[in-house]
């Protein structure tokens, strides 16, 4: 919703981004000075330019990374490879799931869509959240 009391740099940016090989994330991040080391507990993500509209960049943090809602049909089947997802009137199961939350990225203020951002992989710490969550 509109909140008029939130300045432009305030508002939640929205936008798609496909899942990353672990090798071409880190090498991008070394040829721009920022050597780092992707472990399990990561994900890598980038913008594709026919995922549009979007108004993401690399480098905002504090975002999240989620998976939306599946057919049961597309669920059962486990269609995972598909990077559309469609709602199926009468069969979603409405649940989205949290892949990541924004770790850092790499950016020198063009929000260059081709740069990849790193997210904490939220499923590897699930048993500690759900057993310190109050």
């Amino acid at each position: 919703m509109p909140d008029s009391s939130l300045g432009p740099d305030e508002k939640a940016r929205v936008g798609f981004v496909h899942l990353a090989d672990v090798v071409p994330c880190e090498h991008q991040y070394a040829r721009n000075g920022v050597p780092v080391s992707v472990t399990d507990n990561m994900l890598c993500a980038s913008q594709k330019p026919d995922y549009v509209p979007s108004n993401i960049c690399p480098s905002d943090t504090g975002g999240i990374l989620v998976l939306p809602a599946l057919s049961e049909n597309q669920a059962s089947n486990n269609q995972r490879s598909s990077p559309r997802f469609t709602e199926v009137k009468g069969e979603n199961t409405g649940l989205w799931r949290l892949l990541g939350l924004v770790s850092f990225g790499y950016d020198q203020g063009e929000c260059d869509p081709d740069l990849y951002t790193v997210y904490t992989h939220v499923a590897n710490f699930k048993d500690w959240l759900e057993s310190n969550m109050k």
